[in-house]
């Protein structure tokens, strides 16, 4: 038997429970083609995944522990393909324009590796394809903030994505070893090195409306990534520089950022 594509005396029934569809299977039925599970489990870098949600952005510019991020993380460490920005914004329900315009292919055609895209604000990582049945690995469905995997329609999404699938020679036959917890990084020298001042103040801001990430407490600083309204920031800094008022964290790579918030 061919290993990756093999076909099956059954084909799928669905049947809807609270965590999506589940496939059953009658004897005797027409046959179904199958593509073998490529099932990882949850692979989320536990630097972000143990901290809250939202907390930070990831290596991609994703806000850590939302769908976005983990499908980023997973394209990178698994397909081998990293999210491009190209100035655009990568909430969960411009994924597939964001697709398009770079060039991808976006269709209703299912494949292991692809990326399970809604316009209702949700991205998931396809695992296995069953007839018209999707297994597809996810984060932060329901708002839980962590892994889940379930059963889908393959109708049911706005679309897949095919940044780049996984062939059955490609696709791995562990989980990805989890990434290890970097070593502290040494505190840096008191003395300022900046011409503004950082003031411990340690809080949470919840997002009045969209607010951009800069690498510096300055109005002309590049924008690294945008929160949007609804968002929580945890914050361990204020600084008042250039005019505004700025809250400031660490992101997941030890570089300090800062969001204005007037």
């Amino acid at each position: 038997m061919k290993k990756g594509l093999f076909k099956i005396g059954a084909v799928c029934v669905l049947s809807t429970t609270l965590t999506g569809f589940v496939p059953t299977f009658l004897p005797n039925a027409t046959h179904a083609i199958v593509s073998e599970a490529a099932v990882i489990g949850d692979d989320y870098p536990s630097t972000w995944k143990n901290r809250p949600l939202g907390a930070t952005y990831d290596s991609w510019g994703m806000a850590t522990r939302y769908c976005t991020s983990f499908v980023a993380n997973r394209l990178s460490r698994v397909n081998k393909f990293n999210i491009n920005r190209s100035g655009y914004s990568w909430n969960a329900n411009m994924w597939g324009s964001n697709a398009k315009k770079q060039g991808y292919r976006v269709d209703m055609n299912p494949a292991v590796g692809a990326v399970a895209w809604w316009t209702g604000m949700h991205v998931a990582w396809v695992a296995e394809v069953n007839g018209n049945q999707v297994l597809i690995e996810e984060y932060n469905w329901n708002n839980s903030g962590a892994y889940h995997k379930r059963w889908i329609s393959k109708n049911s999404v706005s679309g897949y994505i095919h940044f780049k699938d996984l062939s059955s020679s490609s696709k791995p036959s562990t989980p990805a070893p989890k990434p290890t917890t970097p070593k502290p990084i040494a505190p840096k020298p008191t003395t300022p090195t900046t011409p503004w001042k950082l003031v411990a103040s340690r809080g949470v801001y919840v997002v009045p409306s969209n607010r951009y990430v800069r690498n510096e407490p300055k109005k002309t600083s590049r924008v690294l990534a945008t929160y949007i309204k609804g968002e929580k920031i945890y914050y361990d800094y204020k600084v008042n520089y250039d005019g505004k008022t700025w809250i400031s964290y660490k992101s997941a790579s030890g570089t300090r950022r800062y969001v204005a918030i007037n």
